[in-house]
Order: structure tokens, then C-alpha cells, then sequence
């Protein structure tokens, strides 16, 4: 729902409709080839196609895209604990090597 909120709040900010920032928000990303539109009518549908001229702000899309991020999983969140830290490394300082030093 939050992620909704957020999509209806920049679809003030730039005059325009929902489904219209969603598209232009996924057309924005350039691992998307093609966003699939679900119109059941042509109203929806020249709706849907109106994202083609929506410009979103680089920082309309950043806050698109930190409100949509995933939550890290389980045990990367977990094993940053500081008492799950001390159980796993007792106490020794671990330092990080780069294997691809000397490379």
C-alpha cells in the first residue's frame, strides 16, 4: 500500500493518473523491454499510453524506487546483529580479503 501511496503522490505532483506514473516509472528502468498494460477499455487504454510523454523527475523516480525496494532477507539482517556477530566471530576482528588483488 505503500508503494501505491507513493505513485498516487507523484501522479499529483505531475498532473497526471496512477496507472500513467506506474508505466512511465516501469518504462523508466532499463531492464524492462516492454511493460505489459491491462486496459479492459479504450479509455484505460489511452490512458496507459499517455505514460509515453510522462516525464518523471530523477527525484520522483528515486522515491518510486526506494519506497518499492525489497527488504533484505532473513539472514543478512540477522547476522548483522551485534550479539549474532560476537557468537559467530567470538570476539576475533575478521578482516576482509580482496581476492582479486594481485590479479
Amino acid at each position: 500500500m505503500e508503494i501505491a501511496d507513493e505513485v498516487r503522490a507523484v501522479a499529483e505532483e505531475a498532473n497526471s493518473t496512477p496507472s500513467r506514473v506506474a508505466l512511465a516509472w516501469t518504462l523508466a528502468n532499463p531492464t524492462v523491454v516492454s511493460p505489459i498494460i491491462g486496459a479492459r477499455t479504450l479509455a484505460q487504454a489511452e490512458d496507459n499510453l499517455g505514460a509515453l510523454d510522462l516525464v518523471l523527475t530523477p527525484e520522483q523516480l528515486d522515491r518510486l524506487n526506494r519506497i518499492s525496494a525489497p527488504s533484505p532477507v532473513f539472514s543478512g539482517r540477522f547476522t548483522q546483529r551485534p550479539l549474532v556477530q560476537q557468537l559467530i566471530f567470538g570476539g576475533a576482528a575478521v578482516e576482509r580479503r580482496n581476492f582479486m588483488a594481485g590479479r
